[in-house]
């Protein structure tokens, strides 16, 4: 995972509206509106519409009483659709937006790895908060892959994870993939001595 192609993406653009990076508030408001996940038209011309505001909650969006004029203007304007190219593209982006760095925690088998009940959403919140001094509409709006990497760098720093880069992943790899090579090879003597 490249983590300035995800805490800076190239911007998007799905139904002729650019979408914002994916931030908390749009998430939660997705999660409220049921369009989670995108499943046909309908939800995804919700979510274009969600994710390209800076909007943090549904007031922001919903209250604006020229909306319904709006949204027909906007479908006017679109002409015929490509909806399968539309989803295939709001897929690119969700995953890219809520793709999470590999870490691995410090406290492996403790009674800190049972799981929470809170939501993770709310833990993120909660933590960019209490611990990085976020107002409540800036943890809101802060696009998540960057709320992401500040949890895990908190998280880091206070010695409870370790991230992981893409070296040490690389490294790992290469030192599983050598491992793969040397079994291989031992059970394939070890076969041919059986078969002697």
């Amino acid at each position: 995972m490249d983590y300035f192609t995800t805490v800076l993406p190239e911007p998007f653009t799905i139904l002729g509206k650019e979408l914002k990076p994916l931030s908390i508030g749009h998430l939660l408001i997705l999660h409220r509106l049921d369009c989670i996940p995108v499943e046909d038209n309908e939800k995804l011309f919700m979510a274009c519409l969600v994710c390209s505001t800076e909007a943090t909650s549904l007031d922001d969006i919903f209250n604006d009483r020229w909306l319904n004029f709006k949204i027909w203007l906007w479908q006017f304007r679109l002409g015929k659709i490509d909806w399968l190219k539309c989803h295939e593209l709001w897929t690119e982006y969700f995953t890219l937006h809520m793709e999470m760095p590999s870490y691995e925690s410090r406290h492996e088998g403790s009674s800190n790895d049972t799981p929470s009940g809170t939501p993770f959403l709310q833990q993120l919140k909660a933590t960019l908060q209490a611990k990085l001094n976020y107002t409540p509409q800036e943890a809101l709006a802060v696009p998540i892959q960057q709320a992401v990497w500040d949890y895990l760098s908190l998280h880091e720093l206070e010695g409870n994870i370790d991230v992981l880069d893409k070296d040490w992943r690389k490294a790992m790899k290469e030192d599983a993939d050598s491992k793969h090579e040397e079994l291989l090879k031992q059970f394939e003597e070890g076969s041919l001595k059986d078969g002697s």
